[in-house]
């Protein structure tokens, strides 16, 4: 998923001789299901300003920051590779155009397919696979950049055994591998887990120190199984199909409860301005330690009940306005306060503001609260104007108790 579409990439027709560069695209969902027709985007895997869209099957792949990671697996003359494609940054989903990703010049070490690729805390990871001959137990990483790029990619903790076409995710400080194959047709029902950057320390250039020990879960699943789908969602990972020496008939699909503490931080504040005010901007700021947590927002208002109507040129509200879920804040950003009523309606101003704010480390180092290192809130602050008639001296009010100037920058 990437800006609210669901993506398929590459893979191999029925032949399983015959690599793909296709990407599919679908955004349109009822109650989980797909209600809307597929697309085919215009531009490949691969598809760069200086070569065409490259054919990729058995490769790991991934999303950090709404772009899609491709890395690894054999290309069409079947042939192991070491590349990283990177998509362009998919912020409102559909269609990726030609000539519109980057091919990384940061490879990592060993072509091969099969690897287990995850981002977490603007890291990319890749563990295992093999090459056709010789599987790897091996775990490297790599910063991910702002703007998409990759540094030079490193070692960390190796598996504890081989492993390819495992799956995996990363959540609440900690990565789970599922299922996979140590040779042709040995596979085993386990989920192998690691913490990572254990004490949620940060080396320079916000590097994880590495992954702790792993270890095995007790629970397991039936069925031995690799290239199975895995996934995370509200405190559950899932496992669906897959199958070893051959697909699997029964016993396909498995769901269990994950026991780590979501990483996850609920704040709220009231401002009551003692009178119907005009809100502009609302600016929320704080500490980013750059390793992937997200800040949400919500607001709603409600206007002065004092019997008079003109205060904001409609009726006086008895109860909270219609909520505006503003969604992924960006720290330092002002963004424009609508007050609204309960069908939805601006009101132009109000007296009370009530603001709901979400911070999610679940893909992050960081712990909210920590106030050294971060992610955590310094200040959220309301602008506004006030009534001419009700100012105080020299044209300035007050914000639950903190002055604010006639001549707010917004």
């Amino acid at each position: 998923m990437a800006g609210g579409y669901l993506y398929y990439l590459g893979g191999q027709d029925d032949t399983a001789t015959n690599e793909q560069s296709s990407i599919y695209y679908v955004g349109t969902f009822t109650t989980g299901n797909i209600t809307g027709a597929w697309s085919t985007a215009t531009g490949g895997i691969g598809d760069t300003a200086s070569q065409a869209a490259q054919e990729r099957t058995k490769f790991g792949a991934t999303v950090w920051n709404n772009r899609i990671y491709v890395v690894g697996g054999l290309n069409v003359s079947a042939a192991n590779t070491n590349t990283v494609y990177i998509s362009p940054q998919l912020s409102s989903g559909g269609n990726i155009s030609a000539d519109s990703w980057t091919s990384d010049a940061d490879t990592f070490n060993v072509a091969r397919r099969g690897n287990t690729v995850v981002a977490y805390g603007n890291n990319l990871y890749s563990f295992g696979g093999n090459d056709g001959t010789y599987y790897f137990n091996d775990s490297q990483y790599t910063q991910i950049n702002s703007d998409g790029t990759i540094d030079a990619w490193a070692y960390t903790t190796s598996l504890p055994t081989t492993l390819s076409e495992a799956e995996g995710f990363a959540y609440n400080g900690y990565m789970y591998l599922i299922g996979g194959r140590s040779a042709t047709s040995t596979c085993a029902p386990n989920t192998i887990v690691a913490p990572i950057s254990a004490n949620t320390t940060i080396a320079s250039g916000n590097n994880p120190t590495g992954l702790g020990e792993w270890y095995e879960t007790n629970q397991k699943y039936t069925g031995d199984r690799y290239g199975a789908a895995v996934a995370y969602s509200g405190g559950k990972m899932f496992v669906m199909g897959g199958g070893c020496s051959s697909p699997l008939a029964s016993t396909r699909h498995y769901f269990s409860s994950v026991k780590s503490q979501p990483q996850i931080a609920k704040y709220s504040r009231m401002i009551d301005t003692d009178t119907d005010v005009f809100p502009t901007k609302w600016l929320m700021n704080g500490l980013d330690n750059s390793t992937g947590a997200r800040w949400y927002m919500r607001y709603r208002s409600m206007n002065d009940i004092d019997g008079v109507a003109t205060d904001c040129g409609t009726a006086d509200m008895s109860t909270w306005g219609q909520e505006t879920n503003f969604g992924e804040v960006t720290l330092g950003t002002p963004q424009t306060y609508t007050p609204k009523d309960g069908s939805g309606t601006n009101i132009n101003c109000a007296r009370y503001f009530y603001f709901f704010v979400n911070i999610d480390s679940q893909q992050s180092f960081g712990y909210p609260e920590d106030v050294s290192r971060g992610p955590t809130i310094a200040d959220l602050t309301l602008f506004f104007t006030a009534d001419p008639s009700k100012r105080m001296r020299h044209g300035k009010t007050f914000t639950g108790g903190e002055q604010q100037p006639l001549d707010t920058p917004f």
